[in-house]
């Protein structure tokens, strides 16, 4: 009961956190009936429609940030203080929440990461339960879920995501001691439910079809080979320095003081939608999570392990037509219809927020003060980079942009 209630705190704290913060962020566009917002997906969108799906989107943002404080109740470490719980809990829903990826993808429009994100997120949790108690019924939801969210408007997100879950699955599998018969209940349950997923996906892969059929025609019209197609939007190495420094290599071609400098986008065209930006404080947070090791049981430090790998394997893969692995990728069936490995940043994301959140539980810091003092400037910091994606555009200021000027 214990356990429930400082995690329902920490839930609480951050919420608090979130939605102050968002309506920091999109509250000054209201009224703005003279602007409108450029976007890639759509460069005339209007305004009324901007804001609700800002708000659809900080919606469902939520909801997967808060499963970040379940993944962590689940993990259940046993520390004598109960603050550095709800501390560490509220660091790890932060260091999602206000990634500079998923934050920023809001300018973009991209409805379906939004959409799919918490399916993604739910995977990594049925993993923690599922090696955490050992239950059945866990171990079958996984795969499901799955395929349950390949069926939503983005389906490539939620492609992605199943193969990260599942794959911390076996990485952690590897590692774990396990008995001959926990095993055995654990992964008879599992090959169930990817047999009952296969099926779920038969009955409704039309839809999938038409995704790779609309992907298929962007190919034929651009004229590039598949690997092109799938290695757009790439992370080069070079641009790593924006995870620390967000302005690095600009902010995005239509602005008219930080262009885009970097080599994101397709083969002629360099464009980034979004900010890389992660910040120094999750990353410390991490080190803290990997300087603890020693003090954690045998299960905790191979959960430590199974997130550093697999974040690192995310990374490796964001780095697309510069990481060479993607001659492999571009093998595989419907990944390789799935264009900008950059979007594997998502699940960076995950394992990130994990770790930090893993760190501030685990550190034994003796003084809590400078955490907050240092989230709270995180938070600060990673809204104030927020705020330079999503804003409105005004016709007056920014005249060769394509916008539509509405007088009212």
């Amino acid at each position: 009961m214990r356990h429930i209630k400082r995690t329902l705190i920490a839930w609480g704290i951050f919420s608090l956190l979130y939605w102050v913060i968002m309506l920091w962020i999109f509250l000054p566009l209201v009224g703005h009936s003279d602007h409108v917002l450029v976007t890639p997906d759509n460069p005339l969108m209007e305004r009324e429609s901007v804001l609700w799906h800002n708000w659809c989107y900080a919606l469902l943002h939520w909801v997967s940030s808060s499963m970040i404080i379940g993944i962590l109740h689940t993990m259940r470490f046993k520390v004598s203080h109960d603050s550095s719980t709800i501390l560490g809990l509220v660091v790890g829903a932060c260091c999602f929440a206000f990634a500079g990826y998923p934050l920023t993808l809001f300018s973009a429009g991209h409805v379906g990461v939004f959409a799919t994100m918490p399916f993604v997120v739910l995977g990594f949790w049925l993993v923690i339960m599922t090696l955490r108690d050992g239950h059945p019924l866990t171990a079958l939801l996984i795969p499901m879920v799955a395929v349950s969210s390949l069926f939503l408007n983005n389906p490539d997100i939620g492609a992605l995501g199943a193969c990260g879950y599942i794959g911390l699955l076996l990485v952690i599998s590897l590692f774990r001691r396990f008995k001959v018969g926990t095993s055995v209940k654990l992964w008879i349950p599992f090959t169930l439910g990817l047999c009952l997923a296969v099926i779920l996906l038969q009955t409704k892969w039309e839809g999938l079809e038409k995704t790779t059929a609309r992907r298929r025609r962007q190919l034929a019209q651009t004229e590039m080979s598949t690997y092109d197609f799938c290695t757009s939007w790439s992370l080069e190495a070079g641009e790593l320095v924006d995870v620390v420094l967000p302005f690095a290599h600009g902010v995005e071609n239509v602005h008219p003081q930080l262009k885009y400098t970097g080599r994101m986008g397709t083969w002629n065209v360099h464009l980034r939608q979004h900010s890389i930006y992660i910040g120094l404080f999750p990353l410390l947070c991490v080190l803290i999570a990997i300087r603890s090791r020693k003090s954690l049981p045998i299960d905790k430090v191979i959960l430590l392990y199974g997130f550093l790998i697999m974040g690192a394997l995310f990374l490796w893969l964001a780095l697309g037509r510069w990481g060479g692995v993607y001659h492999i990728v571009v093998r595989i069936p419907f990944l390789n219809m799935i264009r900008g490995p950059v979007k594997w940043l998502s699940l960076v994301n995950i394992c990130l927020a994990v770790l930090a959140g893993m760190g501030i539980i685990v550190g034994r810091l003796s003084d809590r003060f400078i955490v907050i003092l240092l989230l709270g400037i995180h938070l600060m910091t990673t809204s104030y980079v927020a705020s330079r994606y999503v804003k409105w555009v005004d016709l007056k200021d920014h005249p060769k942009m394509q916008v539509i000027w509405r007088s009212k």
